[in-house]
């Protein structure tokens, strides 16, 4: 399985200041800065059941997270000019 951080950077979007917003539901959590990533996955384990047959499928086919349906305009638009 992939490192913790792989998965929620792929899952959330980081607002800034601990809040971050999922990106399957739209839902905001938070997370204290320096304590891990459990509140994150815990969220991800109780809610979204595939979420790591989904993280693998996007990984196995270089897939644009766009394609998922989840990513917002806003995440697209900040990294289409890197």
């Amino acid at each position: 399985m992939a490192p913790n951080r792989e998965i929620c950077t792929f899952f959330y979007e980081d607002k800034g200041q601990g809040d971050y917003r999922c990106q399957l539901r739209g839902t905001s959590r938070k997370q204290q800065v320096g304590s891990g990533y459990s509140n994150l996955l815990s969220h991800l384990t109780s809610t979204h059941h595939d979420f790591e047959e989904t993280y693998r499928a996007s990984v196995a086919t270089d897939a644009p997270l766009s394609s998922f349906g989840f990513v917002s305009e806003a995440t697209q638009h900040r990294y289409q000019w890197l």
